[in-house]
C-alpha cells in the first residue's frame, strides 16, 4: 500500500487542502491514515477509486 501526502493528493484531485479535509469530515472523500505517529496520508488506491467513481457520475 502506497501512502500519498496531502500535497500529492491536492495535486491529483485539483482541490485545496481545506477542501480535502472538509470532504473527508462530510464523508465525501476517503479517510486519511496516520503514519509516523503524526503525519496524515491517503491510501493511493482509495484515492484512485474515489476519482474513478467520481468520473462515472
Amino acid at each position: 500500500m502506497k501512502l500519498l501526502t496531502t500535497d500529492e493528493v491536492t495535486k491529483i484531485v485539483g482541490r485545496s487542502r481545506g477542501t480535502l479535509f472538509r470532504w473527508w469530515k462530510k464523508g465525501i472523500f476517503p479517510e486519511p491514515l496516520l503514519y509516523n505517529g503524526r503525519t496524515l496520508g491517503w491510501n493511493e488506491e482509495a484515492v484512485q477509486q474515489w476519482l474513478n467513481k467520481k468520473e462515472q457520475g
